[in-house]
């Protein structure tokens, strides 16, 4: 959907609904960790004495309700996402560093996704701007579709 600094907001459920929104969203999510991977291995072969920092990603996962639509002015009109459930994706991915995770999802996308959710660490967090706390899972992968139905954003 857009870029804000040096991360991505991706929304997974509209314009157009599909039953496995969350899904989706879990399996383009294991595919950056992936391809992230990748690009610091390259990194390293490429640049072995540079001493520059290690590459990774955080990426933070949540499902909700959200306002959806054409955000702005006439000068500048955007079709985005605002609300709580994009408040939370955001805080989400910025636990990933206290976790010592690359990929988190609250419980209510790894529910929504279905079942063949392989989760790691499971936490209850705090976070900026909520009074509830939200219990995330590590996500470590994804079996094969057995279903599932919800809408995601992501945050990475």
């Amino acid at each position: 959907n857009k870029y804000i600094g040096d991360a991505v907001m991706a929304i997974f459920g509209s314009p157009v609904t599909y039953p496995d929104h969350a899904r989706r969203a879990i399996a383009a999510s294991l595919a950056m960790v992936r391809a992230a991977e990748e690009f610091r291995g390259w990194m390293v072969e490429r640049f072995p004495d540079r001493g520059l920092p290690v590459f990774g990603i955080g990426i933070g996962l949540h499902t909700g309700d959200a306002v959806m639509g054409n955000i702005g002015s006439v000068k500048r009109l955007e079709y985005t996402a605002i609300g709580d459930t994009v408040n939370a994706a955001s805080r989400l991915e910025g636990v990933t560093k206290d976790l010592q995770c690359v990929l988190v999802a609250s419980a209510q996308t790894v529910k929504a996704a279905g079942p063949g959710v392989i989760t790691g660490k499971m936490e209850t967090v705090k976070v900026k701007g909520r009074d509830e706390p939200i219990e995330v899972y590590e996500i470590l992968g994804l079996e094969p579709e057995t279903g599932g139905v919800s809408s995601a954003i992501m945050r990475a």
